[in-house]
């Protein structure tokens, strides 16, 4: 909670379940890039932390005036695969074929590739709606 905020005080919460709940499965995406040629990082965990990194970069983009807030822009896309690959261990000369690879992903729909599941998250909203049965809540 910021300074000087009040829990108490607090009467709704809102969550965003896409990136917060539920994240990119490296098992959606790392098939992909080895089916494009692409070296794949064994590493699952670096595909779970490669998103926090890579949400983090497009709002340090944003607050520098590089890109709007806009999911749906390219542009974003572009800031957030880059990001994110870097992190997982994709050389970085094989980033634009992999971004690539997740514009054709996202292209079909992204139903199939954000389900892995922060079961930490989860299990705190289950303990703050417990604790605070009172708060109106909506998971967006």
């Amino acid at each position: 909670m910021p300074p000087g905020i009040d829990p108490s005080t607090v009467r709704a919460v809102v969550f965003d379940i896409g990136g917060v709940f539920l994240i990119p499965h490296h098992e959606r995406i790392r098939p992909a890039l080895a089916e494009a040629g692409i070296d794949v990082p064994p590493d699952e965990d670096a595909f779970h932390r490669a998103h926090h990194v890579a949400v983090h970069a497009i709002s340090e983009a944003v607050r520098a005036g590089e890109i709007q807030p806009d999911e749906g822009s390219a542009l974003t896309w572009q800031v957030y695969d880059t990001a994110y690959f870097s992190t997982a261990g994709v050389p970085g000369d094989q980033i634009p074929a992999a971004s690539a690879v997740r514009e054709a992903q996202r292209r079909q729909g992204v139903s199939g590739v954000w389900v892995y599941p922060l079961q930490a998250n989860i299990s705190a909203f289950a303990r703050l709606m417990n604790e605070r049965p009172e708060l109106e809540r909506a998971i967006v």
